[in-house]
């Protein structure tokens, strides 16, 4: 007892707050963060079900098929529907007019359900977006010490989820024409035709190149460079036309977009878990000093 009356109120007052702030972390831990914790995991499983590879909202469970309009408004130069399912578009249907004064003929742009064309951009935000749903579900339940470490790697993946759609995976006309996806369509297209689909936030974009087909030596001195956006002019060579040199000349490109409503989910409800997971450290971190 004469020990303890020994002891200065200004010890007194520090031993009074170091335990309130054990409370508090208790608390913390076992109340507060575990309500967050849930919360988190509905956003996560929200971009997990507007992924559309494992819908748990259909009775079926499986993902369904999803169709869009192709338009573009300038006198009517893309008409045409394509289905996506989960990260694929199974089938297209598109009439594409030739930008051409002359001779505007018409271009037919199909894909068949037996040859999908896969959007790896969807692919990659399924993949971090599953990996993130597999780390909450282990962490379940649990009571977590190392708080920090699980939410980093929760944002680490998230993250990865949400720049696979945000940076659009845009290729050189080149790298599409000797790409596999290139052969994908049927009918064939034509040989001075071009199209490539990619992702740009929650945008499906269609890119239409149009070329005129040259011998090298017949080819204008305009060589393709990165910063040359339009492209228009442009020439690259191709060696897989009857085992011929050929040389592309760009004459013209067209930029069709059609707007995919579950990514702007997914996005929304990735942002929203990424804004809770930096709370949740902040949380700990508060509760530490």
């Amino acid at each position: 007892m004469a020990a303890f009356a020994n002891v200065t109120p200004l010890r007194q007052q520090l031993q009074k707050e170091n335990v309130n702030k054990g409370k508090e972390f208790q608390w913390l831990l076992h109340y507060d963060l575990p309500q967050d914790f849930n919360r988190l995991g509905e956003f996560i499983k929200i971009s997990e079900q507007n992924l559309g590879v494992m819908n748990v909202i259909v009775e079926d469970s499986e993902a369904k098929p999803e169709n869009f309009k192709m338009t573009l408004p300038q006198k009517d130069l893309v008409k045409g529907i394509i289905t996506i399912n989960a990260d694929s578009i199974t089938k297209a249907d598109i009439t594409v007019t030739r930008p051409s004064k002359v001779n505007p003929t018409q271009v037919s742009i199909g894909i068949r359900e037996c040859w999908p064309l896969r959007l790896f951009q969807l692919r990659d935000a399924t993949r971090f977006v599953n990996i993130t749903l597999k780390s909450f579900e282990q962490t379940k339940g649990k009571l977590f010490k190392s708080g920090d470490e699980i939410i980093d790697n929760f944002m680490n993946s998230l993250s990865q989820a949400e720049t696979a759609l945000i940076l659009p995976t845009i290729r050189h006309p080149a790298e599409i024409l000797n790409s596999e996806s290139s052969n994908m369509f049927d009918p064939p297209l034509p040989e001075d035709v071009l199209t490539d689909f990619y992702i740009n936030r929650d945008q499906l974009i269609m890119k239409l190149y149009f070329f005129n087909l040259k011998s090298p030596n017949q080819a204008s001195q305009i060589q393709y460079k990165p910063g040359n956006t339009s492209l228009i002019g442009t020439t690259f060579i191709n060696t897989q036309l009857s085992g011929a040199k050929v040389m592309y000349e760009i004459a013209h490109n067209m930029q069709v977009e059609t707007c995919i409503p579950r990514l702007s989910n997914v996005l929304r409800s990735i942002s929203l878990a990424l804004r809770l997971c930096q709370q949740m450290k902040d949380k700990v971190q508060a509760s530490r000093t």
